[in-house]
């Protein structure tokens, strides 16, 4: 099961209102790859690249989109999405989401 966390839904809708805002005929294309690479995290959560090895956090990059998806496996059947992440801004912005229950 996927879970996402309270700035990760915030990430997603700022990202989803500047496609509906600037590139209108995008946004469905950003909700269907978003899917696609949760879908990939759920199938196999351990597949991609490690981001910060202390937290157990991973990085799944979304297919022809400029951003990824900050998650970590909290336990067998349950992953965590933390942050829905621009490549663009300054590299680790959403850590601090990592010290907020």
């Amino acid at each position: 099961m996927i879970r996402y966390r309270e700035g990760a839904l915030r990430d997603i809708a700022e990202a989803a209102g500047w496609y509906r805002r600037r590139r209108p005929a995008y946004e469905g294309r950003f909700f269907e790859r978003l899917r696609e690479t949760a879908r990939r995290i759920e199938d196999a959560p351990l597949s991609c690249a490690i981001a910060i090895e202390a937290e157990g956090v991973r990085n799944a990059p979304v297919k022809r989109s400029p951003y990824s998806i900050a998650y970590r496996v909290l336990t067998e059947d349950e992953i965590e999405i933390i942050a829905v992440v621009h490549g663009a801004r300054k590299p680790g912005w959403w850590t601090r989401r990592l010290r907020r229950p």
